[in-house]
Protein backbone atom coordinates (compact mmCIF):
# COMPACT_ATOMS: atom_id res chain seq x y z
CA UNK A 1 0.00 0.00 0.00
CA UNK A 2 1.15 3.28 -1.06
CA UNK A 3 -0.79 6.88 0.10
CA UNK A 4 -0.24 9.52 -2.35
CA UNK A 5 -2.26 12.79 -2.16
CA UNK A 6 -5.19 13.38 -4.77
CA UNK A 7 -7.60 16.02 -5.68
CA UNK A 8 -11.63 15.14 -5.50
CA UNK A 9 -12.15 15.59 -8.87
CA UNK A 10 -16.15 16.91 -7.39
CA UNK A 11 -15.26 19.41 -4.74
CA UNK A 12 -11.56 19.52 -5.14
CA UNK A 13 -10.57 18.30 -1.94
CA UNK A 14 -6.96 17.38 -1.15
CA UNK A 15 -6.87 13.68 -0.19
CA UNK A 16 -4.61 11.13 1.18
CA UNK A 17 -5.40 7.80 -0.91
CA UNK A 18 -3.99 4.46 -1.41
CA UNK A 19 -2.84 4.38 -4.95
CA UNK A 20 -2.92 0.57 -5.68
CA UNK A 21 -7.15 0.73 -5.33
CA UNK A 22 -9.33 1.64 -8.24
CA UNK A 23 -12.12 4.09 -6.60
CA UNK A 24 -12.52 6.09 -2.97
CA UNK A 25 -15.42 7.69 -1.80
CA UNK A 26 -14.66 11.62 -0.94
CA UNK A 27 -14.69 12.07 2.59
CA UNK A 28 -16.04 16.22 2.04
CA UNK A 29 -19.02 15.71 -0.64
CA UNK A 30 -18.84 11.65 -0.63
CA UNK A 31 -18.66 11.10 -3.98
CA UNK A 32 -17.54 8.53 -5.52
CA UNK A 33 -13.69 8.95 -7.94
CA UNK A 34 -11.50 7.04 -9.35
CA UNK A 35 -8.69 6.92 -7.94
CA UNK A 36 -6.08 7.12 -10.81
CA UNK A 37 -7.89 10.31 -12.35
CA UNK A 38 -7.92 11.74 -8.39
CA UNK A 39 -4.23 11.92 -8.54
CA UNK A 40 -3.64 12.89 -11.93
CA UNK A 41 -6.07 16.15 -10.97
CA UNK A 42 -3.52 16.75 -7.64
CA UNK A 43 -0.87 16.93 -10.21
CA UNK A 44 -2.47 18.93 -12.86
CA UNK A 45 -3.94 21.42 -10.19
CA UNK A 46 0.08 21.46 -8.23
CA UNK A 47 1.84 22.34 -12.09
CA UNK A 48 -0.73 25.15 -12.81
CA UNK A 49 -0.89 26.70 -9.79
CA UNK A 50 -1.56 30.56 -9.96
CA UNK A 51 0.93 32.63 -6.87
CA UNK A 52 -0.30 34.83 -5.60
CA UNK A 53 0.64 38.29 -7.06
CA UNK A 54 1.21 36.72 -10.56
CA UNK A 55 -0.76 37.80 -13.72
CA UNK A 56 -2.27 35.40 -16.18
CA UNK A 57 -2.62 36.01 -19.46
CA UNK A 58 -5.97 34.88 -19.53
CA UNK A 59 -7.14 35.87 -16.25
CA UNK A 60 -6.48 39.38 -16.14
CA UNK A 61 -4.51 40.62 -13.04
CA UNK A 62 -4.65 38.32 -10.09
CA UNK A 63 -2.46 40.40 -7.67
CA UNK A 64 -5.59 40.80 -5.10
CA UNK A 65 -6.44 37.16 -5.07
CA UNK A 66 -4.90 34.95 -2.84
CA UNK A 67 -5.16 31.45 -4.86
CA UNK A 68 -3.44 28.01 -4.09
CA UNK A 69 -3.64 24.87 -6.13
CA UNK A 70 -6.51 26.07 -7.52
CA UNK A 71 -8.98 27.22 -4.36
CA UNK A 72 -9.55 30.68 -3.86
CA UNK A 73 -8.61 31.49 0.06
CA UNK A 74 -9.17 35.32 -0.40
CA UNK A 75 -9.77 38.79 -2.34
CA UNK A 76 -8.00 41.42 -0.99
CA UNK A 77 -8.44 44.33 -3.47
CA UNK A 78 -11.18 47.17 -3.71
CA UNK A 79 -12.89 46.93 -6.84
CA UNK A 80 -16.50 47.34 -7.46
CA UNK A 81 -16.65 44.67 -10.12
CA UNK A 82 -14.76 41.57 -9.87
CA UNK A 83 -13.94 38.74 -12.50
CA UNK A 84 -12.54 35.70 -10.62
CA UNK A 85 -9.98 34.05 -12.51
CA UNK A 86 -10.25 31.21 -14.85
CA UNK A 87 -8.00 29.20 -12.72
CA UNK A 88 -10.31 28.92 -10.08
CA UNK A 89 -12.15 25.65 -8.89
CA UNK A 90 -13.29 25.94 -5.69
CA UNK A 91 -13.92 29.35 -3.86
CA UNK A 92 -13.11 28.68 -0.43
CA UNK A 93 -15.27 29.92 2.90
CA UNK A 94 -15.77 33.67 3.35
CA UNK A 95 -13.32 34.41 0.65
CA UNK A 96 -15.38 37.84 -0.18
CA UNK A 97 -17.25 38.22 3.33
CA UNK A 98 -18.15 41.07 3.98
CA UNK A 99 -16.71 43.07 1.53
CA UNK A 100 -19.39 45.79 1.10
CA UNK A 101 -17.83 48.08 -2.12
CA UNK A 102 -18.85 44.69 -4.24
CA UNK A 103 -21.55 45.77 -6.77
CA UNK A 104 -21.06 42.70 -8.84
CA UNK A 105 -19.02 39.18 -9.25
CA UNK A 106 -18.41 37.16 -11.98
CA UNK A 107 -17.77 33.68 -11.23
CA UNK A 108 -16.14 31.94 -14.33
CA UNK A 109 -17.31 28.42 -15.81
CA UNK A 110 -13.80 26.74 -14.24
CA UNK A 111 -15.41 27.46 -10.44
CA UNK A 112 -17.39 23.75 -9.25
CA UNK A 113 -18.15 24.95 -5.80
CA UNK A 114 -18.63 28.01 -3.74
CA UNK A 115 -18.10 27.33 0.06
CA UNK A 116 -19.56 28.55 3.26
CA UNK A 117 -20.24 32.37 3.69
CA UNK A 118 -18.33 33.06 0.74
CA UNK A 119 -19.67 36.14 0.01
CA UNK A 120 -21.53 36.33 2.97
CA UNK A 121 -22.51 40.43 4.20
CA UNK A 122 -21.37 41.53 0.83
CA UNK A 123 -24.21 44.63 1.29
CA UNK A 124 -23.84 46.42 -1.59
CA UNK A 125 -23.16 43.25 -3.98
CA UNK A 126 -26.47 43.88 -6.97
CA UNK A 127 -25.57 41.13 -9.24
CA UNK A 128 -23.61 37.52 -9.43
CA UNK A 129 -22.83 35.86 -12.71
CA UNK A 130 -22.56 31.68 -11.54
CA UNK A 131 -20.90 29.59 -13.83
CA UNK A 132 -22.28 26.88 -15.89
CA UNK A 133 -19.96 24.33 -13.43
CA UNK A 134 -20.98 24.92 -10.39
CA UNK A 135 -22.57 21.67 -8.24
CA UNK A 136 -22.68 23.03 -4.96
CA UNK A 137 -23.86 26.39 -3.13
CA UNK A 138 -22.98 26.26 0.51
CA UNK A 139 -24.17 27.38 3.81
CA UNK A 140 -24.77 31.11 4.05
CA UNK A 141 -23.01 31.58 1.19
CA UNK A 142 -25.25 34.85 -0.25
CA UNK A 143 -26.29 35.28 3.52
CA UNK A 144 -27.09 39.08 4.07
CA UNK A 145 -26.57 40.22 0.62
CA UNK A 146 -29.26 42.64 1.05
CA UNK A 147 -28.98 44.83 -2.42
CA UNK A 148 -28.97 41.10 -4.63
CA UNK A 149 -31.90 41.75 -7.38
CA UNK A 150 -30.16 39.95 -9.88
CA UNK A 151 -28.79 35.77 -9.55
CA UNK A 152 -29.37 32.84 -11.77
CA UNK A 153 -28.58 29.30 -10.18
CA UNK A 154 -27.32 27.46 -13.27
CA UNK A 155 -28.41 23.72 -13.99
CA UNK A 156 -25.68 21.79 -12.64
CA UNK A 157 -26.47 23.11 -9.13
CA UNK A 158 -27.33 20.01 -7.21
CA UNK A 159 -27.10 21.25 -3.29
CA UNK A 160 -28.19 24.63 -2.14
CA UNK A 161 -27.34 24.73 1.75
CA UNK A 162 -29.00 25.87 4.69
CA UNK A 163 -29.34 30.04 5.04
CA UNK A 164 -27.99 30.06 1.20
CA UNK A 165 -29.70 32.79 0.32
CA UNK A 166 -30.83 34.45 4.46
CA UNK A 167 -31.84 37.52 3.93
CA UNK A 168 -31.18 39.12 0.63
CA UNK A 169 -34.25 40.82 0.88
CA UNK A 170 -34.25 42.47 -2.86
CA UNK A 171 -34.37 39.12 -4.62
CA UNK A 172 -38.17 39.23 -6.56
CA UNK A 173 -37.82 35.77 -8.17
CA UNK A 174 -35.90 32.58 -8.32
CA UNK A 175 -35.91 29.91 -10.68
CA UNK A 176 -34.65 26.02 -9.14
CA UNK A 177 -32.90 24.04 -11.61
CA UNK A 178 -34.22 20.58 -12.71
CA UNK A 179 -30.82 18.72 -11.31
CA UNK A 180 -31.17 20.79 -7.68
CA UNK A 181 -31.59 18.10 -5.05
CA UNK A 182 -31.64 19.22 -1.91
CA UNK A 183 -32.11 22.43 -0.64
CA UNK A 184 -31.42 23.57 3.26
CA UNK A 185 -33.01 24.97 5.94
CA UNK A 186 -34.16 28.78 5.92
CA UNK A 187 -32.12 28.76 2.20
CA UNK A 188 -34.15 31.32 1.46
CA UNK A 189 -35.41 32.75 4.86
CA UNK A 190 -36.07 36.01 5.06
CA UNK A 191 -36.09 37.11 1.20
CA UNK A 192 -39.11 39.56 1.79
CA UNK A 193 -39.01 40.81 -1.24
CA UNK A 194 -39.85 37.10 -3.60
CA UNK A 195 -42.55 37.06 -5.29
CA UNK A 196 -41.99 34.35 -7.94
CA UNK A 197 -40.83 30.98 -7.65
CA UNK A 198 -39.95 28.28 -10.76
CA UNK A 199 -39.26 24.97 -10.27
CA UNK A 200 -37.74 23.98 -14.08
CA UNK A 201 -39.46 21.08 -15.56
CA UNK A 202 -38.00 18.09 -14.76
CA UNK A 203 -37.19 18.77 -11.57
CA UNK A 204 -38.04 15.34 -9.49
CA UNK A 205 -37.21 16.34 -5.80
CA UNK A 206 -38.76 19.53 -6.12
CA UNK A 207 -42.68 20.90 -7.38
CA UNK A 208 -44.14 24.31 -7.18
CA UNK A 209 -47.98 25.66 -6.43
CA UNK A 210 -47.93 28.85 -7.06
CA UNK A 211 -45.50 30.50 -5.49
CA UNK A 212 -45.17 27.91 -3.07
CA UNK A 213 -41.60 25.72 -3.12
CA UNK A 214 -42.89 22.24 -1.79
CA UNK A 215 -40.38 19.03 -1.89
CA UNK A 216 -41.32 15.56 -2.78
CA UNK A 217 -42.56 15.06 1.11
CA UNK A 218 -45.07 17.68 0.55
CA UNK A 219 -43.61 20.00 2.73
CA UNK A 220 -44.65 23.71 2.18
CA UNK A 221 -40.44 25.03 2.17
CA UNK A 222 -40.98 28.67 0.86
CA UNK A 223 -44.00 30.42 0.23
CA UNK A 224 -44.66 33.93 -1.47
CA UNK A 225 -45.79 36.83 0.70
CA UNK A 226 -48.12 38.33 -1.57
CA UNK A 227 -50.92 36.19 -1.00
CA UNK A 228 -52.54 34.27 1.88
CA UNK A 229 -53.67 31.17 0.09
CA UNK A 230 -51.31 27.87 0.57
CA UNK A 231 -52.21 25.16 -2.05
CA UNK A 232 -55.41 22.94 -0.95
CA UNK A 233 -55.09 20.52 -3.66
CA UNK A 234 -53.38 18.47 -0.98
CA UNK A 235 -49.70 18.74 -2.73
CA UNK A 236 -49.04 20.19 1.10
CA UNK A 237 -48.90 18.08 4.51
CA UNK A 238 -46.55 19.80 5.99
CA UNK A 239 -45.14 23.62 6.57
CA UNK A 240 -41.91 23.70 6.83
CA UNK A 241 -38.97 25.41 9.61
CA UNK A 242 -39.07 29.05 8.66
CA UNK A 243 -41.54 28.83 5.61
CA UNK A 244 -43.42 32.12 6.42
CA UNK A 245 -40.60 33.95 8.52
CA UNK A 246 -40.74 37.62 8.75
CA UNK A 247 -43.93 38.00 6.22
CA UNK A 248 -44.87 41.40 7.52
CA UNK A 249 -47.37 41.58 4.61
CA UNK A 250 -49.03 38.74 5.61
CA UNK A 251 -52.95 39.08 7.40
CA UNK A 252 -54.82 36.28 7.03
CA UNK A 253 -54.01 32.61 6.58
CA UNK A 254 -56.28 29.61 6.24
CA UNK A 255 -54.16 26.41 6.40
CA UNK A 256 -56.00 23.26 4.30
CA UNK A 257 -57.03 20.12 5.74
CA UNK A 258 -54.33 18.09 4.13
CA UNK A 259 -51.41 19.82 6.58
CA UNK A 260 -50.68 17.53 9.49
CA UNK A 261 -48.12 19.23 10.95
CA UNK A 262 -46.81 23.54 11.44
CA UNK A 263 -43.02 22.75 12.15
CA UNK A 264 -40.73 25.29 14.40
CA UNK A 265 -41.33 29.30 13.65
CA UNK A 266 -43.21 28.73 10.66
CA UNK A 267 -45.23 31.72 11.02
CA UNK A 268 -42.32 33.92 13.63
CA UNK A 269 -42.41 37.39 13.46
CA UNK A 270 -45.51 38.26 10.97
CA UNK A 271 -46.56 40.98 13.08
CA UNK A 272 -49.53 41.65 10.45
CA UNK A 273 -50.68 38.16 10.14
CA UNK A 274 -54.15 39.17 12.20
CA UNK A 275 -56.60 35.63 11.83
CA UNK A 276 -55.52 31.61 11.38
CA UNK A 277 -57.24 29.30 10.72
CA UNK A 278 -55.76 25.71 11.47
CA UNK A 279 -58.12 22.46 11.02
CA UNK A 280 -58.08 19.87 13.24
CA UNK A 281 -55.99 17.79 11.11
CA UNK A 282 -52.70 19.41 12.07
CA UNK A 283 -51.17 17.16 14.97
CA UNK A 284 -48.10 18.82 15.42
CA UNK A 285 -47.37 22.38 16.02
CA UNK A 286 -43.67 23.51 16.58
CA UNK A 287 -41.60 25.47 18.67
CA UNK A 288 -41.87 29.34 17.94
CA UNK A 289 -44.52 28.92 15.86
CA UNK A 290 -46.41 32.14 15.82
CA UNK A 291 -43.83 33.59 17.93
CA UNK A 292 -43.67 37.30 17.53
CA UNK A 293 -46.94 37.39 15.75
CA UNK A 294 -48.55 40.56 17.06
CA UNK A 295 -51.29 41.54 15.53
CA UNK A 296 -52.95 37.94 16.47
CA UNK A 297 -55.60 38.56 18.67
CA UNK A 298 -57.24 34.97 18.88
CA UNK A 299 -56.35 31.63 17.73
CA UNK A 300 -58.04 28.09 18.43
CA UNK A 301 -55.50 25.29 18.78
CA UNK A 302 -56.65 22.04 17.14
CA UNK A 303 -58.09 19.38 18.87
CA UNK A 304 -55.71 16.93 18.03
CA UNK A 305 -52.39 18.77 19.75
CA UNK A 306 -51.22 17.11 22.78
CA UNK A 307 -48.50 19.30 23.43
CA UNK A 308 -48.08 23.21 23.40
CA UNK A 309 -44.01 23.39 22.84
CA UNK A 310 -41.65 25.84 23.84
CA UNK A 311 -42.61 29.67 22.97
CA UNK A 312 -45.33 28.70 20.49
CA UNK A 313 -47.45 31.97 21.08
CA UNK A 314 -44.41 33.99 22.66
CA UNK A 315 -44.74 37.61 22.15
CA UNK A 316 -48.18 37.76 20.57
CA UNK A 317 -48.71 40.27 22.32
CA UNK A 318 -52.16 41.91 21.24
CA UNK A 319 -53.81 37.96 21.74
CA UNK A 320 -56.40 38.27 23.96
CA UNK A 321 -58.22 34.88 23.97
CA UNK A 322 -56.96 31.54 23.43
CA UNK A 323 -58.59 27.86 23.72
CA UNK A 324 -57.13 24.96 24.40
CA UNK A 325 -58.33 21.51 23.73
CA UNK A 326 -58.73 19.38 26.40
CA UNK A 327 -56.39 16.61 24.91
CA UNK A 328 -53.65 18.83 25.77
CA UNK A 329 -51.40 17.45 28.62
CA UNK A 330 -48.83 19.87 28.85
CA UNK A 331 -47.95 23.86 27.95
CA UNK A 332 -44.18 23.72 27.86
CA UNK A 333 -41.76 26.55 28.82
CA UNK A 334 -42.42 30.08 27.88
CA UNK A 335 -45.72 29.23 25.21
CA UNK A 336 -47.74 32.26 26.07
CA UNK A 337 -44.97 34.72 27.43
CA UNK A 338 -45.50 38.33 27.35
CA UNK A 339 -49.18 37.69 26.09
CA UNK A 340 -50.16 40.78 27.92
CA UNK A 341 -53.58 40.96 26.01
CA UNK A 342 -54.52 37.82 27.56
CA UNK A 343 -57.41 38.43 29.74
CA UNK A 344 -58.75 34.68 29.81
CA UNK A 345 -57.23 30.96 29.93
CA UNK A 346 -59.57 28.26 30.15
CA UNK A 347 -56.74 24.81 31.53
CA UNK A 348 -58.01 21.65 30.99
CA UNK A 349 -58.18 18.73 32.86
CA UNK A 350 -55.92 16.80 30.54
CA UNK A 351 -52.86 19.37 31.65
CA UNK A 352 -50.88 17.55 33.78
CA UNK A 353 -47.20 20.03 33.65
CA UNK A 354 -47.20 24.18 32.97
CA UNK A 355 -43.52 24.77 32.15
CA UNK A 356 -40.98 27.67 33.34
CA UNK A 357 -42.25 30.91 32.07
CA UNK A 358 -45.03 29.35 30.48
CA UNK A 359 -47.28 32.47 31.17
CA UNK A 360 -44.62 34.82 31.99
CA UNK A 361 -45.83 39.09 32.09
CA UNK A 362 -49.36 37.89 30.85
CA UNK A 363 -50.41 41.16 32.62
CA UNK A 364 -53.98 40.71 31.52
CA UNK A 365 -54.84 37.52 33.35
CA UNK A 366 -57.09 38.60 36.24
CA UNK A 367 -58.04 35.39 37.28
CA UNK A 368 -56.63 31.36 36.56
CA UNK A 369 -57.64 27.72 37.76
CA UNK A 370 -55.21 25.29 37.80
CA UNK A 371 -56.96 21.95 37.92
CA UNK A 372 -56.39 18.85 40.06
CA UNK A 373 -54.48 17.43 37.11
CA UNK A 374 -52.04 19.48 36.94
CA UNK A 375 -49.34 17.66 39.10
CA UNK A 376 -46.37 20.39 38.65
CA UNK A 377 -46.14 24.08 37.91
CA UNK A 378 -42.86 25.49 37.35
CA UNK A 379 -40.66 27.92 37.80
CA UNK A 380 -42.10 31.37 36.99
CA UNK A 381 -44.91 29.99 35.48
CA UNK A 382 -47.26 33.56 36.22
CA UNK A 383 -43.97 35.83 36.92
CA UNK A 384 -45.30 39.20 36.47
CA UNK A 385 -48.98 38.34 35.79
CA UNK A 386 -49.80 41.96 37.81
CA UNK A 387 -53.52 41.58 36.91
CA UNK A 388 -53.72 38.27 39.11
CA UNK A 389 -56.42 38.82 41.42
CA UNK A 390 -57.63 35.22 42.12
CA UNK A 391 -56.03 31.97 41.79
CA UNK A 392 -57.77 28.63 42.57
CA UNK A 393 -55.09 25.88 43.18
CA UNK A 394 -56.96 22.34 43.22
CA UNK A 395 -56.50 19.46 44.89
CA UNK A 396 -54.12 16.92 43.38
CA UNK A 397 -51.31 20.14 42.52
CA UNK A 398 -48.27 18.39 43.94
CA UNK A 399 -45.41 20.70 43.52
CA UNK A 400 -45.46 24.89 42.70
CA UNK A 401 -42.15 26.03 41.34
CA UNK A 402 -39.68 28.86 42.36
CA UNK A 403 -40.96 32.38 41.48
CA UNK A 404 -44.20 30.80 39.77
CA UNK A 405 -46.17 33.46 41.33
CA UNK A 406 -43.86 36.02 41.79
CA UNK A 407 -44.46 39.93 41.21
CA UNK A 408 -48.89 39.31 41.00
CA UNK A 409 -48.79 42.75 43.34
CA UNK A 410 -52.72 41.96 42.43
CA UNK A 411 -52.64 38.93 44.56
CA UNK A 412 -53.32 39.26 48.28
CA UNK A 413 -54.22 35.83 49.01
CA UNK A 414 -54.46 32.42 47.66
CA UNK A 415 -55.12 28.54 49.29
CA UNK A 416 -53.03 25.96 48.53
CA UNK A 417 -53.47 22.28 49.24
CA UNK A 418 -51.81 20.30 51.74
CA UNK A 419 -50.52 17.88 49.17
CA UNK A 420 -48.08 20.91 47.58
CA UNK A 421 -44.81 21.08 47.56
CA UNK A 422 -43.75 24.53 47.48
CA UNK A 423 -40.54 26.06 46.40
CA UNK A 424 -38.95 28.76 48.17
CA UNK A 425 -40.04 31.99 47.02
CA UNK A 426 -42.65 30.53 44.70
CA UNK A 427 -45.00 33.55 45.54
CA UNK A 428 -43.68 36.94 46.88
CA UNK A 429 -44.13 39.13 50.37
CA UNK A 430 -47.75 40.37 49.10
CA UNK A 431 -49.31 37.23 48.89
CA UNK A 432 -50.71 35.54 51.88
CA UNK A 433 -50.49 31.86 51.22
CA UNK A 434 -52.45 29.11 53.44
CA UNK A 435 -52.93 25.97 53.71
CA UNK A 436 -56.13 24.06 53.04
CA UNK A 437 -57.18 21.26 54.98
CA UNK A 438 -57.12 18.33 52.49
CA UNK A 439 -55.14 15.32 53.83
CA UNK A 440 -51.55 15.47 53.25
CA UNK A 441 -51.05 12.75 50.72
CA UNK A 442 -47.77 10.26 52.39
CA UNK A 443 -45.95 7.37 51.12
CA UNK A 444 -48.77 5.04 51.50
CA UNK A 445 -46.56 1.91 51.30
CA UNK A 446 -43.89 2.91 53.39
CA UNK A 447 -45.97 3.99 55.94
CA UNK A 448 -47.71 1.21 56.28
CA UNK A 449 -44.50 -0.44 56.62
CA UNK A 450 -42.80 1.78 58.95
CA UNK A 451 -45.75 2.51 60.68
CA UNK A 452 -46.16 6.09 60.68
CA UNK A 453 -46.78 9.16 58.26
CA UNK A 454 -44.01 11.42 60.43
CA UNK A 455 -41.08 8.54 60.42
CA UNK A 456 -37.65 9.58 59.24
CA UNK A 457 -37.73 7.05 56.48
CA UNK A 458 -40.41 8.61 54.96
CA UNK A 459 -39.58 11.96 55.04
CA UNK A 460 -36.84 11.14 53.09
CA UNK A 461 -38.85 9.69 50.75
CA UNK A 462 -41.04 12.53 50.26
CA UNK A 463 -38.33 14.44 49.85
CA UNK A 464 -37.33 12.84 46.85
CA UNK A 465 -40.94 12.85 45.38
CA UNK A 466 -41.16 16.67 45.69
CA UNK A 467 -37.32 17.53 44.97
CA UNK A 468 -37.02 14.83 42.06
CA UNK A 469 -39.47 12.60 41.01
CA UNK A 470 -42.32 15.76 40.14
CA UNK A 471 -39.64 18.13 38.37
CA UNK A 472 -39.96 15.38 35.49
CA UNK A 473 -42.85 14.38 33.45
CA UNK A 474 -41.99 10.74 33.70
CA UNK A 475 -41.86 11.13 37.87
CA UNK A 476 -45.33 13.01 37.49
CA UNK A 477 -46.52 9.94 35.79
CA UNK A 478 -44.80 7.74 38.28
CA UNK A 479 -46.29 9.46 40.85
CA UNK A 480 -49.95 10.07 39.69
CA UNK A 481 -50.09 5.97 38.80
CA UNK A 482 -48.96 5.29 42.50
CA UNK A 483 -51.49 7.34 44.20
CA UNK A 484 -53.68 5.99 42.14
CA UNK A 485 -52.43 2.07 43.49
CA UNK A 486 -50.67 2.02 46.10
CA UNK A 487 -54.25 2.91 48.89
CA UNK A 488 -55.96 -0.21 47.32
CA UNK A 489 -52.68 -2.18 47.74
CA UNK A 490 -52.26 -1.66 51.58
CA UNK A 491 -55.67 -1.40 52.09
CA UNK A 492 -55.96 -5.54 50.56
CA UNK A 493 -52.45 -6.22 51.94
CA UNK A 494 -51.09 -3.67 54.61
CA UNK A 495 -51.64 -5.57 57.62
CA UNK A 496 -50.23 -8.81 56.49
CA UNK A 497 -46.27 -10.10 57.37
CA UNK A 498 -45.05 -10.89 54.16
CA UNK A 499 -46.37 -7.68 52.80
CA UNK A 500 -43.83 -6.06 55.02
CA UNK A 501 -41.11 -8.36 54.84
CA UNK A 502 -41.28 -7.51 51.27
CA UNK A 503 -41.02 -4.02 51.19
CA UNK A 504 -39.52 -3.10 54.31
CA UNK A 505 -35.96 -4.67 52.49
CA UNK A 506 -36.56 -2.82 49.59
CA UNK A 507 -37.74 0.20 50.98
CA UNK A 508 -34.64 0.46 53.86
CA UNK A 509 -32.27 0.03 50.65
CA UNK A 510 -33.77 2.83 48.88
CA UNK A 511 -33.59 5.26 51.95
CA UNK A 512 -30.14 4.21 52.50
CA UNK A 513 -29.08 5.27 48.86
CA UNK A 514 -31.19 8.24 48.97
CA UNK A 515 -29.76 9.40 52.36
CA UNK A 516 -26.14 9.37 50.74
CA UNK A 517 -27.19 11.27 47.80
CA UNK A 518 -28.33 14.15 50.58
CA UNK A 519 -32.18 13.88 50.92
CA UNK A 520 -32.69 14.26 54.54
CA UNK A 521 -34.83 12.63 56.79
CA UNK A 522 -35.93 15.74 58.95
CA UNK A 523 -39.29 17.38 58.67
CA UNK A 524 -39.95 19.93 56.51
CA UNK A 525 -43.33 22.17 55.22
CA UNK A 526 -44.62 20.17 52.55
CA UNK A 527 -47.77 21.88 52.45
Amino acid sequence: MAIVEAKCTNCGEVLQVDNTKDASVCPKCQTPFVIEKAIRYYVEANQNQTQVGIDNEDDGNTADFEIRMGELFKYNGSATDVTIPNSVTIIREEAFRGLSQLTSVTIPDSVKVIRSSAFRNCTGMERVSIGSRVTSIGEFAFHGCRSLISLTIPNSVKKIGDSAFYECTRLTNITIPSGVQSIGEKAFCGCWGLRCIEVAEGNTFYHSAGNCLIDTNNKLLLKGCDTSVIPNDGSVTSIGVFAFYGCSGLTSITIPNSVTEIESAAFRTCPGLVSVTIPDSVTSIGEGAFRNCTGLTSITIPANITRIEKDTFSGCTSLTSITIPSGVQSIEMGAFNSCAELGSVTIPDSVTYIGVQAFWNCTGLTSITIPGSVTSIGDCAFFGCEGLTSVTISIGVMFIGKMAFWNCTGLTSVTVPGSCALEERAFDSRTEVSQSSSKKRGCYIATAVYGSYDCPQVWTLRRFRDQRLALTWYGRLFIALYYATSPTVVQWFGQTAWFNRFWRARLDRIVCRLQQNGYDDKPYSDV
